[in-house]
C-alpha cells in the first residue's frame, strides 16, 4: 500500500511517541532496579514519570498533525502549480512573462509558435523585438504611458506581430502589469492569440454587409422585410415615398398599424400567406396615390427561411406597373384591332379566306365528333369583269359590298359569310341539310339577280350569280378536298350556264 506524505508524517510521529515511551522505560529499568521491564513499562509508574511521558506522546503526535497538514498544503500548492504551469504550456492562447526590463522570462509553445520560434529563442528578448520596426515607436509608447503606468489596467488591442522570418500576422493582446509593494514595477504578462481567421471572417462579413447594403440601397422600388409580428424591420426610401410615411415612422412598426391604421392584418394580406406556407407569393392591386391618382402595383412576398426550416422573415417588394398595365391595355386594343384586321375582309367586312378556311375546320371536327349537318355555298359573280372594265374599280368595290350585304342579310346569325377572293363568296352553314343550302343558293340567286346597281354616271346596272353547293359527308379528310369538291359544284354551275345553282351531295 502506497502512503501519502501526510499520511508518513502521522505514522511517523506516533512511532517516535512510542519509541520515547520505550526509551524513558529503559532508562528507569537500568537505573531504578526494582521491578519487572513490563511492570516499569505499563504499570509501575510513579505519577510524574506518567505525565511526562504522554505529555512527550502527545506533543509528538500533534506535532505529526500539524506537519501533516502543513505538508498536505505545500503538496497542494505545488501540485496546483504544476497544473497551472501545465496549462500555461499547453494552452492555444500564447503567454508569456517578462521581468522589470520587460525581457521575456517565460513563454508557451504556443507563443512561441506564433512568432516562428522556439521557447528558448525568446528568453531575454523584449516583446520590441516581435514588432515590426514601423511600429516600435507606438509600441514603446505603450509599455511606457500604459504597462509602466501604475494607475492602468489591463491593456487590450489588436496589433501586427512580426515573425522571425520577417511576415506578419495579426494579434489581439490583453496584457497586464506587475508591481510590488513599493509601487516598483516587476514586468507583465501577456496573453496572445491569432486573429487571421477572425479577420478575415470579420471581413468577409463586413464585405457582405457593405454588398447587401449596396443591393438595398440601388432598388428603386418599395422595398421592406417583416419579421413573424409584422413588424417592419427595415424599408428603403422608395417604400416610404410610396406610403408618405417617414422613414423612421416605418421602422420597428407594424405594417397593417403603421400603413393601413389597422389593429389586425389585412385579411387580404399576401405576407400572412408567405408566413404560412412558405412560398412566394404575388398579387396585382390598384393603390390611390397622395394627389389622389390610380395606380397599380405590383406586390411580390418572399420568406426567409432559417436553417430550422422556420420562415423567420418575410420580404415585401412592390413594382409599380401602372405603365405597364397602360401598356398592356393599349396591347390589348391593338391586338384586338389586328384580330378584326386578320380576321375580316378590309372591303366588305365579310370573314376573310384565312378565317372562313379555319371555321370549316372547326365545323368538320364537330360534325366527325357529333354526327351534326353541315353544308357549303360557293358563289361567283358573272359578269363581274365587264363592270370593273366599264365602270372602273371603284363602281366594281361598290358592287362587292352591296353583294356582301345581301349575303349577310340571307343567312342565320350561326353562319359563316366569307369574301373567298375577288368576286366569289364562301358561305359556311353549320346543322344544314343540303336540302336546305340549295333553298338558301337559290334565294340568293334569285335576290342578285333582282338587284340593280347606281353607277357614277346615274345609269343603273345588274349582274348574276353562279352557285356551287356541297353537303359534307365525311369523306373528305380535310379542308382543301371539301373545298375542291364545292369548286368542282361552281364550275358545272358556270359552265351550264351561269346564273343557276348546281348541287354535289
Amino acid at each position: 500500500m502506497k502512503f501519502k506524505v501526510e499520511h508518513k508524517v502521522i505514522i511517523f510521529s506516533l512511532m517516535g511517541g512510542i519509541f520515547l515511551w520505550f526509551a524513558d522505560s529503559i532508562l528507569d529499568y537500568i537505573f531504578s532496579p526494582g521491578g519487572s521491564f513490563s511492570e516499569i513499562l505499563f504499570t509501575d509508574i510513579n505519577p510524574h514519570e506518567l505525565y511526562t511521558r504522554i505529555f512527550f506522546f502527545m506533543a509528538f503526535v500533534l506535532l505529526g498533525l500539524f506537519v501533516s497538514r502543513l505538508v498536505g498544503r505545500l503538496k497542494r500548492v505545488e501540485d496546483e502549480k504544476e497544473n497551472f504551469i501545465m496549462a500555461v504550456a499547453n494552452s492555444n492562447n500564447g503567454i508569456a512573462l517578462t521581468d522589470e526590463d520587460d525581457k521575456y522570462v517565460f513563454v508557451n509553445e504556443a507563443y512561441a509558435e506564433l512568432h516562428g520560434y522556439a521557447p528558448k529563442e525568446l528568453m531575454g528578448k523584449t516583446c520590441l523585438d516581435l514588432i515590426p520596426p514601423e511600429m516600435v515607436q507606438q509600441s514603446r509608447h505603450v509599455l511606457d504611458n500604459i504597462l509602466h503606468n501604475p494607475d492602468s489596467g489591463v491593456f487590450n488591442s489588436e496589433i501586427i506581430a512580426m515573425r522571425k522570418d520577417g511576415s506578419t500576422v495579426p494579434i489581439e493582446i490583453r496584457a497586464k502589469a506587475f508591481w510590488d509593494d513599493t509601487g516598483s514595477y516587476q514586468g507583465h504578462s501577456c496573453i496572445v492569440h491569432d486573429i487571421t481567421e477572425e479577420k478575415k471572417t470579420k471581413e468577409k462579413l463586413e464585405q457582405n454587409a457593405r454588398f447587401l447594403s449596396t443591393i438595398f440601397d440601388s432598388i428603386r422600388d418599395p422595398f421592406i422585410i417583416l419579421d413573424r409580428d409584422y413588424t417592419i424591420v427595415k424599408a428603403n426610401q422608395a417604400y416610404s415615398d410610396l406610403k408618405h410615411i417617414r422613414l423612421e415612422d416605418l421602422i420597428d412598426e407594424k405594417c397593417h398599424v403603421t400603413t393601413r391604421n389597422r389593429n389586425e392584418v389585412c385579411e387580404d394580406c399576401i405576407v400572412t400567406k408567405t408566413f404560412r406556407s412558405g412560398d412566394p407569393s404575388a398579387k396585382v392591386k390598384k393603390v390611390l396615390t397622395l394627389y389622389g391618382t390610380e395606380e397599380w402595383v405590383e406586390i411580390y412576398t418572399y420568406p426567409i427561411i432559417s436553417k430550422e426550416g422556420v420562415v423567420t422573415h418575410v420580404v415585401e417588394y412592390v413594382r409599380n406597373i401602372t405603365d405597364r398595365k397602360r401598356a398592356e391595355q393599349e396591347s390589348h386594343r391593338f391586338i384586338k384591332e389586328l384580330e378584326t384586321l386578320s380576321s375580316e375582309d378590309s372591303l366588305t367586312g365579310l370573314q376573310n379566306r384565312r378565317m372562313i378556311f379555319e371555321r370549316i375546320r372547326h365545323e368538320i371536327e364537330r360534325v366527325r365528333r357529333y354526327k351534326a349537318e353541315l353544308s357549303l355555298i360557293f358563289c361567283d359573280l358573272d359578269y363581274f369583269k365587264e363592270i370593273n372594265d366599264t365602270y372602273g374599280h371603284k363602281a366594281g368595290d361598290e358592287v362587292l359590298r352591296a353583294i356582301a350585304d345581301i349575303l349577310r342579310r340571307s343567312v342565320r346569325t350561326s353562319d359563316v359569310v366569307g369574301r373567298y377572293g375577288g368576286d366569289e363568296f364562301l358561305l359556311v352553314l353549320p346543322q344544314t341539310s343540303l336540302k336546305g343550302a340549295q333553298e338558301l343558293a337559290e334565294r340568293i340567286r334569285v335576290s342578285v339577280q333582282d338587284t340593280k346597281f347606281e353607277m357614277s354616271d346615274g345609269k343603273s346596272v345588274g349582274t348574276t350569280m353562279s352557285i356551287g353547293v356541297a353537303f359534307y359527308d365525311g369523306t373528305e379528310t380535310d379542308v382543301d378536298a371539301l373545298i375542291s369538291r364545292i369548286d368542282t359544284a361552281l364550275y358545272v354551275s358556270k359552265r351550264s350556264g351561269k346564273n343557276q345553282v348546281y348541287s354535289l351531295a
